[in-house]
């Protein structure tokens, strides 16, 4: 009982109108180490296991590491890619192609001649145009000087308008030698209302 009397704190009170046995719990109080737990020895571990658990740790990770070195680069399966066992079986049936005679060889070759020859003479008309259309240009421009310096001058300014000019095109660019794809997954950002 003594022992109690250190962690006890007794509080005054005034006295209850109603006796209960709930009046005389009101006036303990206990601190709050008596709520704690007694502290768990911590196990020792013996550090021979401790270096064994590391050690087959890095072996695990070194056979990984030359298992991929030697299998090389692992590309995911495209699902749309994929093709049936029993189709690349019998490719050679797939791959029949159908002998052309003679005659209609000789239609193609001649087709194609006479192609060559009308792409090349729309090429010389294009060009032609074009020389006709500078010699023209030149022409206006020696006639404009000879009537007044200042608007030959003036014409030979660029135009503020025509300048900032963008074109959109096909930008043909020589692929990158050292450049590794990246092989990740597709996340769809695509905003769905609903």
């Amino acid at each position: 009982m003594f022992w109690i009397c250190r962690y006890v704190k007794p509080v005054f009170t005034l006295p209850c109108a109603w006796p209960s046995p709930l009046c005389c719990c009101k006036t303990i109080k206990t601190s709050a180490w008596f709520g704690a737990e007694p502290l768990k020895r911590k196990k020792r571990v013996d550090p021979a296991i401790i270096r064994a658990r590391l050690d087959k740790k890095k072996r695990r990770l070194e056979k990984a590491i030359r298992q991929i070195l030697q299998q090389g680069k692992k590309l995911k399966p495209i699902q749309e890619i994929a093709v049936d066992n029993k189709l690349l079986d019998n490719l050679d049936s797939l791959n029949r192609c159908s002998k052309i005679k003679e005659e209609e060889q000789d239609e193609r070759i001649l087709f194609l001649k006479d192609w060559a020859k009308y792409s090349l003479e729309k090429r010389r008309q294009r060009y032609a145009s074009l020389r006709s259309i500078i010699r023209s240009h030149e022409k206006a421009m020696k006639e404009l000087r000879l009537v007044s310096e200042e608007l030959f001058k003036a014409a030979l300014e660029v135009n503020p308008k025509l300048l900032p000019s963008k074109r959109k095109g096909v930008v043909n660019i020589a692929p990158m030698s050292a450049y590794e794809s990246p092989d990740g997954d597709y996340k769809d950002t695509t905003k769905k209302w609903e």
